[in-house]
């Protein structure tokens, strides 16, 4: 039942990569900039405040915790839009799975969170799950309408 939980769990995280991908080195967050004005390359300024950051960090945990309370909407109130309705009709399923297997799993951060110039959070963090090898994974996660919402992940 565990692994078939897992084996569900895979395929959700990879549909994540619909939003974007992560930048290989963080931008210089020093002083605040104008976030929506472009720079020489045409990009999107990412300075973002600490507190931004902290903020766009915890829709992933709070993801998370919706999954382990088997929260169907916790889990798609931290999507975005878009993802939100490709995800819909399979989360219940996933979470009906995780709470009649009893699993509940936890995450532990990775790495520091990197700001792409298009100004997405790409958050790293690592799965722990039941009888399994750990997984790693990075959450994109932007600011939409004041809140922040994962848009897409990946397993690394």
């Amino acid at each position: 039942m565990k692994l078939t939980l897992i084996f569900l769990l895979i395929p959700i995280l990879i549909l994540f990569a619909a939003c974007g991908q992560a930048a290989d080195e963080p931008l210089d967050n020093g002083a605040p900039t104008d976030n929506g004005a472009p720079t020489d390359d045409g990009s999107v300024a990412a300075a973002l405040s600490q507190g931004e950051i902290d903020a766009a960090r915890q829709v992933v945990y709070d993801y998370w915790e919706a999954f382990n309370a088997y929260d169907v909407e916790g889990v798609l109130d931290c999507l975005e839009e878009s993802y939100r309705q490709q995800r819909a009709a399979e989360v219940p399923g996933e979470i009906a799975q995780m709470e009649a297997a009893g699993v509940t799993l936890e995450l532990e951060e990775e790495a520091e969170p990197v700001i792409t110039p298009e100004g997405i959070v790409v958050i790293q963090i690592k799965l722990k799950i039941p009888v399994l090898p750990d997984r790693h994974y990075t959450y994109d996660v932007v600011k939409v309408d004041g809140e922040w919402k994962i848009c897409a992940s990946e397993e690394l």
